[in-house]
């Protein structure tokens, strides 16, 4: 998703260079992070034994779709 300028990277340090884009400080944007993340951290693992992933789905699926660089620093 394009937000800001060419940077079509879908990670959230790349969102936090454009939260003034949405009115919000860098503490509200990291707030709503957490609020999304959490959950998915939390019932991951149970959603990809219901789906009956195997262990390349699920790690592909972790680090590319779902959360695609976990790190806001």
């Amino acid at each position: 998703m394009l937000i800001s300028g060419n940077n079509k990277l879908n990670q959230l340090k790349s969102r936090l260079e454009t939260v003034y884009n949405f009115l919000l400080s860098e503490i509200q944007a990291r707030a709503i992070f957490e609020k999304i993340i959490y959950p998915i951290k939390r019932h991951w693992e149970g959603v990809c034994e219901e789906a009956e992933f195997i262990k390349v789905d699920k790690k592909l699926l972790w680090g590319g779709q779902f959360l695609n660089v976990l790190s806001t620093e």
